[in-house]
């Protein structure tokens, strides 16, 4: 899945997804993995938007309830775990920092504008 789209998932349905990853058939790991991903996309596009808006306090506000409200979602054995040491977590990062590249300009501005916009 393309780092948008992936965003998109992550930011738009994140009140659809968190009830219904409860209740899935998935994992514990295989939810960890999939909230690992997200947050992942989450700070790669944190650290784009930057670029594109600068320093937005709003902005900034949104996107780390993104995070935090991704983050209470792994399981406690995770959540108790620093990401920075996780090394899923590092991998999934690299890897949404290079699709990342895939965003044309238009689409890294809409994603930057959706999270600045969130209520």
């Amino acid at each position: 899945m393309s780092f948008a789209k992936r965003f998109v998932c992550a930011s738009l349905l994140l009140g659809i997804i968190l009830p219904a990853s409860a209740s899935s058939e998935l994992s514990a790991d295989e939810q960890d993995s999939l909230v690992k991903e997200d947050i992942a996309s989450l700070q790669v596009l944190s650290e784009l938007c930057h670029q594109v808006i600068g320093h937005n306090p709003k902005f900034q506000q949104n996107m780390q309830r993104l995070i935090e409200q991704n983050q209470h979602s792994l399981s406690q054995e995770k959540f108790k775990q620093n990401l920075s040491q996780d090394h899923e977590y590092q991998s999934l990062l690299a890897e949404s920092k290079s699709n990342s590249q895939e965003m044309s300009p238009a689409e890294l501005k809409a994603a930057c504008d959706e999270v600045l916009n969130a209520p």
